[in-house]
C-alpha cells in the first residue's frame, strides 16, 4: 500500500515537472527555429489544402476545389523526399489551432514533445533503481540538460525517442514479467515508430531494446516468437502502415494517383555520396547536393532526381571510390568517428568516469551490465549516420542523447553505490532500522574493518574487473587519437565546406601568413552585429548568434592590405561549420582606391 502511495506522488510530481518544463522551455526555446525552406513550404502547401477541406500529404498550386481544374497538373504531394510524418503532424495541428506559420507549430511541438520525458522520468526511473532520491532528480537533469536538442530541425526527435522510450524499456527489465509488461513494450514501439515517421529508423533502436527484453524476460519460445512479432507490427504501425493509410485517403479524395513513381522515404545513396566530401579530397565532392546531381547528369543525363535510377549511379560512384581508394574512405570514417567522440565528450564529460564505477561497485553493477546491453544497439545506430554522412551539429541529437542517457544511468548507480556503502557502515548502520539495515560482508576482524565495511555483493568479482580494464584501456588506446583527429578534422572540414578546397592545396597554407588575426583580446578585434554576442574563452572565441538568422553576426576589425589576390583561411577549433565571408571595405585601402580582389 505504502508504495502504491508513493507511485502516485511520484505521478503528481512528474506533472509538476512536466509543467515546470513548458514554462523553462517556452522562455528558452528560440521563436525562429530553424526548419528547412523545402520542408517549411511542403507544410505550408499541406496547411493551405486542409483549410479548404482538403486531404493531408497534398499541395496544390491553385485554390483547392477550384472549378475547373487540371487535378493531374494543380495538385502534388508534398514530402516526397523526405520522411513525411512531419508533412502530416505540423500541418494537421496548425490547421486545428489557426496556426500557419511552420516554425511557430515546429516549436509548440518541440515543448509538448520532450515536456512527457519529465512526466514519466520520476515513476520510470524509481522503477528502475528503487531510489526516490534518483527519481526526484532525473526530471531535473532531463528539463535543465536538453540544449543540444534544441534548434535542431527535425532532427531531435531521434534524441527524444531514445529519452523517451529506452528508460521505459529499463523499467520493464527491472520489473515482475506480466502482461502490462507486454504492453508497455508494444507502446513503447509505437512511440518509436511515430519517430520513425518522421525521421528515419529514429525508432530501430526502441525495436531492437525491446526485443533484447522479451528474450530476457520471456522464457516460453512460443511466448518469444508471437510477442516479438507484436512488437514488429507494433513499430511499423505509425511510420510504414499509419502513412501508407493516409496516402491512399490522399490520393482517393484527389481522384489521382499522387503516390505513383514518388519516393516517401529519404535518399541513402545520395547522403553517402556527398558525405565522401567531409574533408577535402581530390574528387571534388563537398556536401553540397548540388554536386551529387551534377555527377549524376554526368554519368546519366536522363535520371529523376532522387529516383531508383538516380540512386543507382550514386551507389555506383560510391562503390567506385571505396574500391579505388579504402584508405582514403578509411580515414575519413575515422576522422567522422573522432568529430562525433570529440562532441559526446565535450557534451558529457563525467560519463568516462562514472560508467566504469558503475560498472565495478554496488549491487546494481550486474543489473548495470544489461542495460549497457540494451542501450548500445542505441548507441552503434545514433553514430552510423555520423559515419557514413556526416557529423555535423543536426544530425548529433540521436548520439548525444544517447550518450547523456548512458550518463544519467550511471549517475543514479554510483549514487546508489555510494548510498549502498554508507548504510552499511557501523556509525550508520546502527541507527537505522532494522528493515534498512543492509546485508554485510562477514564479521569485522580487524579495527580498520569495524570503521568501515563493505556491504554483501557491493565488490566485483575479478572477471568484471577484467572487462572493464579491458574496455578502458581500449578506449584509451582508440578514443585519444580519434579525438585528436577529430579535432583536426572539424577544423579542416569547417574550411572545405565554406570553399571547397583539395589537400594539395590545402598545404600551401603552411606558409607564413600576410595577416594572423587571432582571437586573443577578441573584444578590441572583433564586433557583433545583429545582437550577436561574442564571448572570448581563453584561446577561444565563441560567437551566440542572434535572431536574425542570414546575417553577418560577427565581424573583425578592418585590416588593410596591398592591391593583390588572396585567399582567407581559417585555422583552429570550430564547434560549428559558418558561412565566411570577405568583404573589401567601404573606403579605398590605399591612396589609389585600388582593393583587393
Amino acid at each position: 500500500m505504502a508504495r502504491r502511495w508513493l507511485r502516485l506522488g511520484l505521478v503528481v510530481y512528474g506533472i509538476l515537472m512536466m509543467l515546470l518544463a513548458v514554462r523553462v522551455m517556452r522562455a528558452d526555446v528560440p521563436e525562429n527555429l530553424i526548419l528547412m525552406t523545402t520542408r517549411a513550404n511542403g507544410v505550408s502547401a499541406s496547411i493551405d489544402v486542409l483549410e479548404r477541406g482538403g486531404p493531408p500529404l497534398m499541395g496544390s498550386s491553385v485554390p483547392f476545389e477550384q472549378p475547373g481544374v487540371d487535378r493531374s497538373a494543380s495538385y502534388y504531394p508534398v514530402g516526397t523526399t523526405d520522411d513525411q510524418g512531419l508533412y502530416l503532424y505540423l500541418p494537421v495541428v496548425g490547421e486545428r489551432f489557426g496556426v500557419r506559420e511552420p516554425v511557430t507549430i515546429l516549436r509548440g511541438a518541440f515543448i509538448a514533445l520532450m515536456a512527457l520525458i519529465p512526466l514519466l522520468y520520476p515513476l520510470v526511473f524509481y522503477e528502475i533503481f528503487g531510489s526516490l532520491i534518483v527519481a526526484l532528480a532525473a526530471p531535473l537533469v532531463a528539463i535543465y540538460n536538453l540544449d543540444y536538442l534544441r534548434d535542431t530541425d527535425i532532427y531531435w526527435i531521434s534524441g527524444w525517442s531514445v529519452l523517451l522510450c529506452v528508460p521505459l524499456l529499463l523499467a520493464v527489465l527491472s520489473r515482475r514479467w506480466s502482461r502490462w509488461s507486454i504492453a508497455l513494450l508494444a507502446l513503447a514501439c509505437v512511440i518509436g515508430s511515430f519517430a520513425g515517421s518522421v525521421r528515419i529508423n529514429a525508432g530501430l533502436p526502441i525495436l531492437i531494446g525491446a526485443l533484447i527484453v522479451l528474450i530476457i524476460k520471456e522464457r516460453r519460445w512460443r511466448w518469444r516468437a508471437a510477442t516479438a512479432a507484436l512488437l514488429v507490427v507494433a513499430s511499423l504501425s505509425v511510420s510504414t502502415v499509419g502513412l501508407g493509410i493516409v496516402r491512399w485517403h490522399r490520393d482517393r479524395s484527389a481522384g489521382v494517383d499522387l503516390s505513383a513513381g514518388q519516393p516517401t522515404k529519404h535518399p541513402f545513396w545520395h547522403n553517402i555520396y556527398i558525405g565522401l566530401g567531409y574533408l577535402p579530397n581530390p574528387y571534388g565532392i563537398a556536401w553540397d547536393d548540388g554536386l551529387a546531381v551534377e555527377a549524376v547528369k554526368r554519368d546519366v543525363p536522363t535520371a529523376g532526381y532522387l529516383s531508383d535510377t538516380y540512386e543507382s549511379a550514386l551507389r555506383h560512384r560510391v562503390v567506385e571510390v571505396i574500391r579505388d581508394d579504402p584508405g582514403r574512405v578509411a580515414g575519413l570514417t575515422w576522422a567522422k568517428f573522432g568529430v562525433a567522440l570529440k562532441a559526446a565528450s565535450d557534451q558529457f564529460t563525467a560519463v568516462l568516469f562514472l560508467v566504469p564505477i558503475a560498472l565495478l561497485l554496488g549491487s546494481l553493477r550486474r543489473r548495470f551490465w544489461t542495460w549497457m546491453l540494451l542501450v548500445v544497439p542505441a548507441v552503434l545506430l545514433a553514430l552510423a549516420p555520423l559515419l557514413i554522412t556526416i557529423p555535423g551539429l543536426l544530425y548529433y541529437p540521436g548520439w548525444l542523447a544517447t550518450i547523456g542517457l548512458i550518463e544519467m544511468l550511471a549517475a543514479g548507480a554510483v549514487w546508489c553505490a555510494a548510498v549502498e556503502w554508507l548504510r552499511a557502515q557501523p556509525q550508520v548502520r546502527s541507527r537505522l532500522p532494522e528493515a534498512l539495515r543492509p546485508p554485510v560482508e562477514g564479521e569485522p576482524r580487524t579495527r580498520v574493518e569495524s570503521r568501515m565495511r563493505m556491504p554483501a555483493g557491493f565488490m566485483p568479482t575479478p572477471r568484471p574487473v577484467v572487462a572493464v580494464g579491458v574496455v578502458v584501456v581500449s578506449f584509451l588506446a582508440i578514443g585519444i587519437p580519434a579525438l585528436s583527429r577529430g579535432k583536426a578534422a572539424a577544423t579542416q572540414s569547417a574550411v572545405h565546406a565554406a570553399s571547397p578546397l583539395s589537400s594539395a592545396s590545402l598545404k600551401a597554407f603552411a606558409e607564413q601568413p600576410v595577416v594572423n588575426q587571432g582571437v586573443v583580446g577578441a573584444k578590441k578585434q572583433w564586433h557583433s552585429q545583429n545582437g550577436a554576442t561574442v564571448r572570448p574563452t581563453g584561446s577561444s572565441l565563441s560567437v551566440i548568434p542572434s535572431a536574425a538568422a542570414g546575417t553577418v553576426q560577427v565581424e573583425s576589425r578592418e585590416i588593410t592590405l596591398d592591391p593583390g589576390s588572396y585567399r582567407f583561411v581559417l585555422d583552429g577549433e570550430f564547434s560549428a561549420t559558418a558561412l565566411l565571408e570577405v568583404r573589401p571595405s567601404a573606403r579605398p585601402l590605399n591612396r589609389k582606391g585600388d582593393r583587393p580582389s
